[in-house]
C-alpha cells in the first residue's frame, strides 16, 4: 500500500506485565493533545507482529528474534558498544537465548535487572514492522518492561534511558524510575547507612528519606507511572513530527527531566501542562494541511 495514501495514525503498543500501566490513559491524552491524528491500540508489540506472520515464519523469527535480543544485553556498562568494524558481542549463552524466547512468547514473563542497548532494540524491532507501515506517516509508540541504556563518550560509560525516540520510539517504563537520579538525601541516607555496615541500606534510605511525605521519586509498580508517561508519550510524537522531542521549560511536560523531583514537577504536578511555545506547535499541527505535517 502506498503510504501517502495512508492517513496519519499513531500506533501505540501496550505493556502487559506492567499491572499499574493503562494503555488506554495514554492513548486518550495523546487524542487530546494531537485530535489529527488516530491513535490505533495495539497489544504487546512483539506479540503483535509475530502474529501477522505464517507458523512457519513465526517459528524461524522467534529463532532469530531471541539471540539478537540476547546479543542486544549490556554485559558491562563500562565498555562501549562494538562498531560495524570491530568484532561484534560474543556469542550469547543458550540460556540467555531461551530467555528471550520464554519472554517473547510469554506475557507474564518480566525482565528482572537486565539493560538492554536502547538502539540496538530499535534495530531489531525495526525489522518486524511491515514495509506499508514504515513510512513516517505512521507513528510506532512501544513500551516496554525492559530496562533500556545508551553508551555516552563523554564519561564512559552506558545510561538508563526512559525514551529511546526514533522509528519506531520506544519507552521504558522501568526506566521512569531507574534513569532520572532521586533526591541527593536519598543517595547521602544510603551511604550513611552502607558505612554504619546495614545489610538493607536500600530499603533504609527508602523508608527515612522522606518521612510522613509522599515519595519525591516514582518506583516499580508505582499508581502514577501511568500518569507520568503521557508526557513522555508526546516527547516520542513530537520527535518525529518536528524533529524536536525535548524542552527547556520547567513546567513543561516536555521537559528532560534528569531528576526525579523534575520529572514530578513536569508530569504529576496538580495540572501538568505544556508551554506556551509548544502549546502553539500543538494548535498548528491540528490545522495544518496534511501534506504539512511532515
Amino acid at each position: 500500500m502506498n503510504n501517502h495514501n495512508r492517513k496519519d495514525r499513531i500506533c501505540l503498543y501496550d505493556e502487559p506485565r506492567v499491572e499499574v500501566f493503562r494503555v488506554e490513559e495514554i492513548a486518550a491524552a495523546l487524542q487530546r493533545w494531537l485530535p489529527s491524528f488516530p491513535v490505533e491500540l495495539r497489544d504487546d508489540f512483539f506479540a503483535f507482529h509475530l502474529r501477522q506472520l505464517s507458523a512457519e515464519a513465526r517459528e524461524q523469527s522467534l529463532d532469530s528474534l531471541a539471540r539478537a535480543l540476547a546479543e542486544a544485553r549490556v554485559r558491562d556498562p563500562f565498555s562501549p558498544p562494538p562498531s560495524p568494524r570491530e568484532i561484534p558481542n560474543p556469542d550469547p549463552l543458550p540460556g540467555e537465548i531461551d530467555y528471550e524466547r520464554r519472554r517473547l512468547t510469554e506475557s507474564s514473563h518480566r525482565a528482572f535487572g537486565i539493560l538492554y542497548d536502547g538502539y540496538e532494540l530499535l534495530s531489531i524491532m525495526r525489522e518486524l514492522i511491515p514495509a506499508e507501515e514504515t513510512g513516517l506517516r505512521t507513528l510506532h509508540l512501544a513500551f516496554t518492561n525492559q530496562l533500556l541504556g545508551t553508551w555516552d563518550d563523554t564519561d564512559g560509560h552506558y545510561h538508563a534511558r526512559v525514551g529511546i525516540f526514533g522509528h519506531p520510539a520506544l519507552i521504558s517504563i522501568p526506566g521512569l524510575v531507574e534513569a532520572p537520579a532521586r533526591p541527593r538525601s536519598y543517595y547521602l541516607l544510603r551511604q550513611q547507612y552502607q558505612a554504619l555496615g546495614f545489610p538493607e541500606a536500600e530499603e533504609a534510605a527508602l523508608a527515612t528519606a522522606t518521612p510522613g511525605e509522599e515519595p519525591r521519586w516514582l518506583e516499580h509498580d508505582d499508581p502514577r507511572l501511568t500518569e507520568a508517561l503521557k508526557g513522555y508519550a508526546l516527547q516520542a510524537a513530537l520527535y518525529v513530527l518536528t524533529g524536536e522531542a525535548f524542552c527547556p521549560e520547567l513546567n513543561c511536560c516536555l521537559y528532560n527531566a534528569h531528576w526525579q523531583e523534575e520529572l514530578i514537577r513536569a508530569q504529576l504536578s496538580p495540572s501538568p501542562a505544556l508551554c506556551p511555545r509548544h502549546q502553539r506547535v500543538l494548535e498548528r499541527l491540528a490545522t495544518a494541511p496534511e501534506w504539512e505535517r511532515w
